[in-house]
């Protein structure tokens, strides 16, 4: 399996894990609830980033342990 697909992995976990967050923090910017499409974009960009993060982690993880070998 690649990073990316290891990355893609860790970012679902992540965001299953901070929805509950995500939404409370969607409420709080808009004043209000999101509605369906705001909820698809708030959930999706932060999928992106979490991705995102999630393949550099995995990056520098597997130079760390190149290096340490």
């Amino acid at each position: 399996m690649g990073n990316k697909e290891e990355a893609g992995k860790v970012g679902h976990i992540i965001l299953d894990k901070s929805q509950v967050a995500l939404f409370d923090a969607v409420t709080e910017a808009l004043h209000r609830q999101p509605d369906g499409s705001e909820w698809a974009i708030a959930s999706s960009s932060f999928l992106m980033g979490a991705c995102c993060a999630a393949e550099a982690l995995i990056d520098g993880l597997n130079e760390f342990h190149v290096a340490r070998i």
